[in-house]
């Protein structure tokens, strides 16, 4: 098995994490397609990451948090979600949102140890 970065490491358990929040808002009675692209897209981010951490599954994974994070922000249904008094559906909107953070902010580190910007600890 490939060693990853504590930073690779870290966005790929966030990934993770993100898919988890849409099956528990899935649950919780949110709508979503039946294929939900906001589950697909970080499994296939995580699963790039694993394979071959490289610059492009990298920046995957930081478009991935980017760009649901963005649809979460405009689009109504987040907070439609944190506002429905569904303990379940609160909750988990809430953890994706703290997910969608982590995403962004590891890709990132994980984008400057590529780059040479900060050296890994480890």
């Amino acid at each position: 098995m490939r060693k990853h970065t504590a930073a690779v490491r870290f966005t790929i358990a966030a990934l993770l994490g993100m898919a988890v929040t849409i099956v528990l808002q899935i649950l919780g009675g949110a709508d979503y397609p039946v294929i939900p692209p906001g589950l697909l897209l970080p499994l296939a981010g995580a699963a790039l990451l694993v394979w071959r951490p490289n610059l492009w599954t990298k920046l995957f994974a930081l478009a991935n948090g980017l760009w649901i994070g963005f649809g979460a922000i405009v689009a109504p249904d987040a907070w439609d979600n944190l506002d429905s008094g569904k303990s379940l559906l609160v909750a988990a909107t809430a953890m994706e949102l703290v997910a969608l953070v982590l995403v962004v902010v590891g890709a990132a580190r994980a984008l400057a140890v590529r780059s040479g910007v900060r050296e890994d600890s480890r």
